[in-house]
């Protein structure tokens, strides 16, 4: 996933929506250091999912993410992922 956009600190996910069963109204991505339990959720509007904006990580860390689409009155349904990438170091 590693977009030109990863810094230390952020990066951007670019969200393919499923096929079927939309419009979402909201698509909700998890990240998680790899090899941890250690996550954050982050919601994207579906104005956003070409670049949504995933901030406040760690320098130098790897994480996975996975991406739930959600539709008001019905279930979440899975998009993506794992998929993984990797902050810069600290400089």
């Amino acid at each position: 996933m590693n977009d030109p956009a990863t810094t230390t600190t952020s990066t951007t996910a670019k969200v393919t929506p499923p096929p079927l069963g939309g419009p979402f109204t909201n698509y909700k991505l998890t990240v998680c250091k790899t090899g941890t339990t250690t996550c954050k959720t982050f919601d994207c509007a579906p104005a956003n999912i070409a670049a949504c904006p995933l901030t406040g990580l760690s320098p130098d860390t790897a994480y996975t993410v996975t991406v739930v689409a959600q539709k008001t009155g019905s279930p979440d349904s899975l998009v993506g992922g794992p998929d993984t990438f990797k902050t810069k170091p600290a400089e």
